[in-house]
């Protein structure tokens, strides 16, 4: 029993945080452009244009939204402790997202697959809170993630016909690895 007690007065010590997403979301009805360089083929089949002899919209209804992931999770602890009139603390995150689509058009190449991140910080700091010092870790695992993505200006064309050559994607990508050094000094 005695055991026991020691065990759980350890881990009152460390609070875990956490937290799960599960989202079921869809387009209900959503006409919307095709992405520049669409085949008919590839569902750009919707407002026939005389003039340019090609289709311009396709239809998103039932797809899923934009930014959207079905899945999330994130879980992570932060510990304390007082050691020789200093405070040390750590603490670690860890974060999984699904995949999800990073834009409206559908863009090929655009997509988000599912990705997992991991963050850290060794903290050590005065008892009366007068300085600290913190190394910090963000994204140690490195994962370079898609924010957002489209067609690349200036390439592709032939949208909603038969015979269109897709344009190139781009995306804005999410910041790698990051490592700092925090200083802190309170007066």
């Amino acid at each position: 029993m005695h055991e026991w007690r020691q065990l759980l007065q350890y881990w009152r010590k460390l609070p875990f945080r956490g937290a799960i997403t599960y989202l079921d979301s869809e387009f209900v009805e959503f006409i919307a452009p095709c992405w520049t360089g669409q085949t008919i083929a590839q569902g750009c089949d919707l407002d026939f244009t005389p003039a340019t002899g090609a289709f311009n919209s396709q239809d998103l209804s039932g797809e899923p939204l934009n930014q959207a992931a079905d899945f999330g999770a994130n879980l992570g602890f932060a510990y304390e402790q007082v050691l020789n009139n200093v405070r040390l603390g750590l603490a670690v995150d860890a974060i999984y997202s699904d995949g999800y689509e990073t834009g409206a058009p559908r863009q090929p190449n655009t997509r988000q697959d599912s990705y997992a991140k991991i963050n850290a910080a060794v903290r050590l700091s005065s008892l009366d809170d007068t300085w600290s010092v913190a190394l910090v870790g963000r994204n140690l695992a490195d994962e370079y993630t898609l924010n957002n993505g489209g067609a690349s200006p200036n390439t592709g064309f032939g949208t909603g016909t038969n015979n269109a050559i897709p344009a190139d994607s781009i995306a804005y990508i999410g910041r790698g690895r990051a490592l700092s050094i925090d200083f802190e000094y309170n007066f």
